[in-house]
């Protein structure tokens, strides 16, 4: 079977965030590096943390997503996460993909909207998204997951047709 691939929409949001975090991220290092160190006992080390935060956060970063069989592979800059859509209950397309979810756990805009979310509407959910706007929820019996492809009608029809759904 042949998969296609899906681009991730990237958000002005997005664009934004990354480089305000990577700006001050890089600031406090030369400040760190600069200003502090010279001052503090073994304080040649930090401004190592906030310099390598930017580069710890790319791996993380959501290109794109394919469907492979029956299953959804997130494409990651270095790697791909997998989700089996066996158990895929509903795919719903939403004008804000993120209405009515607040972040537990995960990155809220440093190359990545990623991580866990739960909203009193859906309950637990994990994104892997780059875009606030329109998206994708998919919903399992215990969980759901957000995608923000940038056609998120095609992605969904092609989940759908992957994990035997009705077409809507």
């Amino acid at each position: 079977m042949s998969s296609r691939s899906y681009p991730a929409r990237i958000g002005t949001t997005l664009i934004v965030t990354s480089v305000f975090a990577s700006v001050l991220c890089l600031g406090v290092a030369a400040v760190l590096y600069w200003q502090v160190a010279p001052r503090v006992a073994g304080g040649q080390w930090l401004w190592l943390p906030p310099a390598l935060l930017p580069l710890l956060c790319l791996p993380f970063v959501v290109r794109g997503y394919r469907v492979d069989g029956k299953t959804l592979r997130v494409q990651r800059l270095l790697h791909e996460s997998t989700l089996e859509l066996t158990g895929l209950s509903e795919v719903e397309q939403r004008p804000r993909a993120f209405a009515g979810l607040l972040r537990t756990f995960g990155n809220g805009g440093f190359f990545s909207f990623t991580g866990g979310y739960w909203g009193r509407e859906i309950g637990r959910a994990t994104a892997y998204a780059t875009d606030l706007g329109p998206g994708l929820l998919l919903r399992y019996p215990t969980r759901a997951v957000v995608l923000t492809p940038t056609e998120p009608a095609a992605l969904a029809k092609a989940l759908r047709r992957a994990s035997g759904l009705p077409e809507s």
